[in-house]
């Protein structure tokens, strides 16, 4: 091989390379999607025990709201099922972003933008939220970038292209 080959080839080779910050996502969601998928089944497994301490925190942040023991039941059955479809959520966009699809890019800045959301609406009961605000500004500021977004853009290429390695 020549010069002009090895380069050619080095050049190829980073084009399809996934960007050291888009794998660090992919690692941070999956992380996400087994810590939630983990809390939804132990909501399911030990869902008397559990029930039992989401009744208890209600009736302490209630203070005098009264609210059917029926409709408590089925918020707390809603919450367990919102939490498994989160993980999940989580899961498929984790293999979505490794296999660059654009749809997880734009589904990634919206996940970590209800972050954000979500953790500057608890700031004033958990100081440190101010961590989950940065890691979320942080991630959607670098889904966001040009040479990022060129990675998910990229056409796949077919067979044609592939073997003769040019473009029709």
């Amino acid at each position: 091989m020549d010069l002009v080959e090895k380069r050619f080839m080095r050049l190829e080779i980073t084009k399809t390379m996934r960007p050291l910050g888009v794998l660090l996502i992919c690692i941070l969601l999956l992380f996400n999607a087994i810590i939630t998928i983990f809390s939804g089944l132990l909501m399911v497994l030990f869902k008397e025990e559990l029930y039992q301490m989401f009744q208890k925190e209600f009736e302490a942040l209630s203070k005098g709201y009264e609210i059917p023991l029926e409709l408590l039941k089925e918020t707390y059955d809603i919450v367990l099922v919102l939490v498994l479809l989160i993980g999940v959520l989580f899961l498929v966009n984790a293999i979505g972003l490794f296999a660059l699809k654009n749809w997880a890019r734009v589904l990634a800045i919206a996940l970590f933008g209800f972050q954000i959301l979500y953790s500057a609406l608890i700031l004033p009961y958990d100081p440190l939220a101010v961590i989950n605000i940065a890691i979320g500004a942080l991630v959607i500021w670098y889904l966001l970038r040009k040479e990022v977004k060129e990675k998910f853009s990229r056409k796949s290429l077919s067979i044609e292209e592939r073997i003769l390695g040019q473009k029709s």
